[in-house]
């Protein structure tokens, strides 16, 4: 699925010695990354997503001068 939104998997980890642990990363051509594991439990999950300032399309770039 994330494949199909464009990102491509960096890197990708699973155990399961006992507490079943994933950590999957991604990347985006648009400079976005994100982040996703679970921590040996079954009801938590970490999500991070890392992208450029987003700005309305018709907002001046922050840069502009």
């Amino acid at each position: 699925m994330a494949q199909q939104e464009g990102l491509t998997i960096t890197s990708y980890r699973e155990t399961a010695d006992g507490k079943p642990e994933a950590l999957v990363n991604a990347e985006h051509p648009s400079d976005c990354s994100l982040t996703a594991s679970t921590s040996g439990g079954q009801d938590r999950m970490y999500l991070s997503v890392i992208t450029p300032c987003l700005l309305p399309p018709a907002s001046p770039s922050p840069t502009a001068s």
